[in-house]
């Protein structure tokens, strides 16, 4: 950690008056999402290692290491092209991290995160106000998730020829409203 520390600072730019991001671990891109269009240097993005989140089950080891050093790299990469960057490693959830932060910085932005779980935990931040979510700009879709993988399984039993499986309608999305 003390050497990217060090590599990230030679690359930090000045962190003031910029528009912040919150970047989840899973969109990590510079080609999409609410800061892709901005200024480089008008931007400041928000990353968070959270042991917390390690800790909740028993993820594989290299899986861990992948996301971590992805993590990082993508950092040194927007810092950079120009980009602040706020790389907090911390022991707490993401939503105490985040909440720190909006403390520091004011309130930031956000894509929807993939993973229903982080959706979870930010709720409370997105509630008052700290953060503000945009719709992700990578999903091809907005039908809930239990939707797509019937009419997928459906398409391919047609496909091999194999008879329909009666079922009962699927769940879809655990989020109220479903996908929106």
């Amino acid at each position: 950690m003390r050497a990217f520390r060090a590599a990230l600072a030679d690359r930090q730019s000045d962190p003031s008056d910029r528009q912040w991001f919150y970047v989840p671990y899973d969109q990590l891109t510079a080609s999409s999402g609410p800061s892709s269009r901005a200024d480089p240097q008008a931007v400041g993005i928000v990353l968070v290692e959270s042991a917390h989140k390690a800790a909740r089950r028993p993820y594989h080891r290299q899986k861990l290491l992948w996301v971590l050093a992805s993590m990082r790299h993508f950092a040194l990469e927007q810092a950079e092209r120009g980009v602040a960057v706020d790389y907090r490693a911390s022991q707490a959830p993401y939503v105490e991290v985040l909440r720190e932060v909006v403390g520091e910085r004011g309130p930031l932005t956000m894509q929807e995160p993939a993973e229903w779980e982080l959706r979870q935990e930010l709720e409370p931040l997105l509630r008052e106000g700290q953060l503000q979510q945009v719709p992700h700009e990578g999903w091809c879709t907005r039908r809930p998730v239990g939707v797509r993988a019937r009419r997928a399984s459906e398409w391919s039993r047609r496909v091999a020829g194999a008879p329909a499986r009666r079922t009962r309608p699927p769940t879809g999305d655990p989020r109220p409203g479903g996908c929106r």
